[in-house]
């Protein structure tokens, strides 16, 4: 069964250090006390808009979210890929459509700049200066605010295969920032 815990600050700063869990062959891996993929999780808890973005971008994404290894999902929420996909659209006329289609990876890239490796519950993210990400780039870190744009809104959502922790904004890449700055 999937759990949400409270979002308020005081819910989630206690602790240091990052546990992971390594994968086990068959069946629930090993550390894990969910059934479910991060994928499966966030189909459950309703993240429509990010599961499109998933299978719409590189199989990488998909594959890596699937597999036996451990990871972090900083899941964006659907009213933030909203907001986002607006965004985009005024900086440069792309719409959500376009940018589904991945046009030059920035959709692939700004999924995995929302990943990292390991399962890292919300003491161990909000006690780092920063997380580095699947894409290579980090995302800082100030509390429960990533990259000074989104805030943790719900943590330590268990997966057999990691963890999700819900943010209301879609962190953007380098890349994708100077896209949108023109």
């Amino acid at each position: 069964m999937l759990k949400w815990f409270g979002t308020g600050t005081a819910m989630i700063a206690g602790g240091t250090g990052a546990v992971t869990a390594r994968g086990g062959g068959r069946g629930k891996r090993d550390g894990a006390s969910a059934e479910n993929s991060v994928v499966e999780a966030a189909d459950e808890l309703g993240f429509s808009t990010l599961l499109t973005a998933v299978t719409n971008a590189d199989p990488v994404v998909a594959d890596t979210l699937t597999n036996d290894d451990q990871y972090t999902v900083f899941a964006p929420t659907n009213e933030a890929f909203e907001d986002f996909f607006e965004t985009v659209e005024t900086a440069t006329g792309l719409t959500a459509a376009d940018l589904l289609e991945d046009p030059n990876n920035l959709l692939t890239d700004t999924l995995l700049f929302h990943v990292t490796g390991g399962r890292r519950y919300a003491s161990s993210v909000v006690n780092a200066p920063a997380v580095e990400t699947l894409l290579g780039e980090p995302v800082s870190v100030d509390g429960t605010t990533l990259d000074g744009r989104a805030s943790i809104v719900s943590t330590d959502v268990e997966a057999s295969n990691g963890v999700v922790h819900a943010i209301d904004a879609v962190l953007t890449t380098p890349t994708v920032d100077q896209v949108l700055e023109g």
